[in-house]
């Protein structure tokens, strides 16, 4: 059915009037020439109060709305902004306030629409909260594994030293008498199986290699870069793949980050020896252009694997104790291997100090 216009115009009026937001339309000087019901709820103020007051009155902002006015316009007339409205009762709410310049019958207005954010700057508040309880949660946690790790590497060094000295000193000892035995009558060698010395011989150097493997003691006596060089030439004397180390620079590493770096190589050793089929093994050890980083890439030309697979297999157990060891010290660990094309193993940790 047809409605007139003065029923169109009531209906908009309603409309308006009930509207979920607030709606205020202010003249360029900040007088208030309407402000609909939600509005009027929303400040505490009735509609003849209003018309009364300035925007100023109401907006807690450090400019005066003339100046707010003018940068609407040069923003083409339309502007989004978050701020606070004081209500009769002193309080501030805060509101989202979204202004239109608008022209009317020649005169220039800006038809603000106003919401109360009240609730939103609750769950804002919370998730801050929350967020920073969750930080400090995650500095907890980092600085506890960061513990669990220096306590397990003193608890190795503590196992490789009493393995020395309550293992491999007897054994050295029984290996030079036994020796010595032999050199004085050889017909001894007739009574005690000759085979006995290489045995004996062969348990030692076992031994010093489990010592090797827990706590590397030429680590903190000679550095991590002869560590490396000693371990790839063993590498090449044990399996005829081909071994390379190139070093980008010349500084002191921190301890914590020596042993990382070095617990990773050392992993990455292992696997490569045990499952690439490699015939060349390339490691770079640099530092990032601004210095804050140490870089470590272990690279061979193996035969690769899936990687997809292998990071979402629970069993690979190698790799995820490499990502662990850099994540506590606050680094990363990226991992690029296909099959076919061999495997990448790159480290990035951060070095706050480096002399």
């Amino acid at each position: 059915m047809n409605i007139t216009r003065q029923e169109k115009l009531l209906l908009t009026q309603f409309a308006v009037d009930r509207a979920n937001d607030g709606i205020i339309w202010l003249k360029p000087d900040g007088c208030i020439v309407y402000a609909n019901e939600t509005l009027c709820k929303m400040v505490g103020y009735n509609a003849e109060e209003l018309y009364k007051m300035n925007i100023d009155d109401l907006h807690s902002s450090h400019e005066k709305y003339c100046t707010r006015f003018e940068r609407l316009k040069k923003l083409g007339g339309r502007a989004i902004l978050e701020g606070s409205y004081r209500n009769k009762l002193g309080y501030f709410i805060p509101v989202e306030i979204s202004g239109n310049y608008l022209l009317f019958d020649g005169k220039e207005y800006n038809c603000g629409i106003v919401r109360d954010i009240t609730n939103r700057k609750i769950i804002e508040e919370e998730l801050r909260y929350k967020n920073i309880q969750l930080e400090k949660k995650g500095k907890r946690i980092k600085a506890l594994s960061k513990a669990y790790v220096q306590a397990q590497e003193q608890e190795r060094e503590w196992i490789s030293i009493e393995i020395h000295d309550r293992i491999i000193q007897p054994l050295t000892s029984l290996f030079q008498q036994m020796q010595t035995v032999f050199s004085v009558d050889p017909t001894s060698e007739r009574i005690v199986d000759g085979k006995l010395l290489v045995l004996v011989k062969s348990a030692i150097k076992e031994t010093r290699n489990i010592m090797n493997d827990l706590y590397p003691s030429d680590l903190g006596r000679h550095g991590l870069v002869k560590v490396m060089n000693e371990q790839l030439l063993e590498l090449e004397n044990r399996t005829g793949i081909k071994t390379q180390l190139s070093m980008g620079f010349c500084v002191t590493i921190p301890h914590s980050i020596e042993v990382t770096l070095y617990r990773i190589f050392h992993e990455a050793l292992l696997n490569i020896e045990r499952h690439s089929h490699a015939n060349n093994v390339l490691v770079y050890l640099t530092l990032s252009d601004d210095r804050k980083l140490i870089e470590l890439l272990v690279k061979d030309d193996g035969q690769g694997f899936d990687l997809e697979t292998i990071l979402n297999n629970s069993k690979s157990k190698g790799i995820q104790s490499m990502k662990r060891r850099a994540e506590v010290v606050g680094g990363e660990l990226f991992l690029d291997s296909r099959r076919g094309k061999g495997t990448a193993i790159e480290v990035h940790l951060p070095v706050k100090e480096m002399n």
